[in-house]
């Protein structure tokens, strides 16, 4: 019974004397409760997004230390929106990426961050595509997607438009052909006469049986005459008096316009072959080349009477 007791007074004297030294020393086992609580209040802590990205760690260390985002503008010199897009991880307006990583880097370092755990979320062209909790869309430049967002509709308009015209052609070519084999206005200047002839000619003028043709226009009282080129150039405009001929210049494309179609009269080798008009009518841009034509048809059967009652050698 002595030796228990003894063994329990020895305990006791070195644990007074444990507790002894450890007040006089003022050291205290930590309250890990208390810890905790002040963590779950403490204002600095961010989402778990933000702690992955570079703003997420510029934003906490500026909270951290009291700092305000004008306090930092004025001390790094840089605009308040550059701040809070870095803040934010994206790029500032106007702001390149190699611009962009120099305010970040800056800011870093005025906080005492790491610069390459910021300057990660930042990468240039060269640099590899780090998987970091920050989409790539968010730190570059949104104005490089807006040309190729119109590209794609553009080409495939384009190609609707070229194979619908291919389609019509193949499907209707007869009607593209007589389009383009229908001599136009400047080639082919036709009378405007209301008496006898069409404003548009079915077939297309003779050249060759009226090229050689000695055609004339003979004025049988006076009377005014304009004679017009195909460019609308003027070679005669004025009253012819009686008796007067002239020769107008046949497969150039000439009109003629006259106050009265009676008044004139056209000949071949100094033989009449018709007036202008039959009555005292006005005829306007009338063509001379038809009416060489006409006037060939005309005296074709005279000239063979003529060439088979000459007699033979």
């Amino acid at each position: 019974m002595k030796d228990d007791e003894r063994k329990l007074q020895s305990e006791s004297s070195g644990n007074d004397w444990v507790s002894g030294q450890s007040d006089e020393s003022g050291y205290t086992e930590p309250d890990e409760t208390i810890i905790a609580d002040e963590s779950a209040d403490s204002p600095y802590t961010d989402s778990l997004i933000d702690n992955f990205t570079a703003g997420g760690i510029l934003r906490a260390a500026r909270e951290r230390q009291e700092l305000s985002i004008d306090a930092v503008s004025s001390a790094l010199m840089l605009n308040h929106r550059v701040i809070e897009c870095l803040e934010r991880t994206n790029q500032p307006p106007g702001y390149d990426m190699s611009r962009t990583r120099i305010a970040a880097k800056s800011y870093a370092k005025y906080l005492g961050v790491p610069a390459d755990a910021v300057l990660a979320d930042f990468p240039t062209d060269e640099q590899p595509r780090l998987a970091t909790a920050v989409p790539r869309s968010s730190v570059s430049e949104t104005s490089r997607g807006v040309a190729s967002r119109y590209a794609l509709p553009t080409a495939v308009m384009a190609c609707v438009v070229v194979l619908g015209a291919a389609i019509a052609f193949l499907i209707r070519p007869g009607e593209f052909a007589s389009s383009r084999s229908t001599p136009s206005v400047a080639e082919r200047v036709v009378a405007v006469n209301t008496a006898q002839e069409s404003l548009f000619a079915r077939s297309p003028l003779d050249a060759a049986q009226s090229d050689d043709l000695n055609l004339s226009l003979v004025s049988l009282r006076p009377a005014w005459v304009e004679v017009r080129g195909p460019d609308g150039t003027i070679f005669r405009s004025r009253t012819m008096a009686r008796g007067e001929v002239y020769y107008p210049r046949v497969g150039a494309g000439w009109t003629i316009t006259v106050k009265d179609g009676t008044a004139f009269e056209w000949r071949v080798d100094d033989r009449a072959v018709g007036n202008l008009a039959e009555t005292a009518i006005p005829v306007y841009s009338a063509s001379i080349d038809e009416a060489a034509a006409l006037a060939a048809q005309q005296t074709e059967p005279t000239l063979a009477a003529a060439s088979n009652s000459r007699p033979s050698r």
